[in-house]
């Protein structure tokens, strides 16, 4: 009995179910970065019952965690340092962070399932072997 690895399609044809799978892959990594992005701007402004110390913002968890916002923070920072030159006055105006946080958010989720597909194209097609019928 030999095996003999089968290598799938066609290099080049993707086929309707395939299309679909990577719409729904795309869409599932948007939505989660999306919520993560929500979730950190609602940690971040006390929205939540969850107590937010310096220590925690400056630990891996904390960046990990607040990645989105702190990601729309540092832009606001270089638009105030580099465009504006003042500082902007945000004490009452601010909920629009958190939809760029949600934006960021979704952003840092495509990336993730981009970087994910590039990895697996690098090491190649997968070669799985199948007994022969004899």
């Amino acid at each position: 009995m030999t095996e003999e690895p089968v290598t799938g399609r066609r290099r080049g044809f993707r086929g309707l179910a395939e299309r679909r799978r990577t719409r729904v892959a795309l869409l599932v990594c948007a939505a989660l970065g999306a919520v993560w992005g929500a979730l950190a701007y609602d940690i971040l402004w006390g929205n939540t019952s969850i107590v937010v110390t310096r220590r925690f913002v400056d630990s891996n968890r904390g960046l990990a965690s607040l990645l989105p916002v702190r990601l729309v923070l540092f832009g606001i920072h270089l638009a105030e340092d580099h465009l504006a030159g003042r500082p902007f006055q945000l004490s009452t105006n601010h909920g629009w962070i958190g939809v760029a946080s949600v934006a960021a958010g979704a952003a840092l989720g495509l990336a993730a399932y981009g970087l994910v597909v590039a990895i697996l194209r690098l090491r190649g097609p997968a070669q799985i072997s199948r007994p022969s019928r004899s």
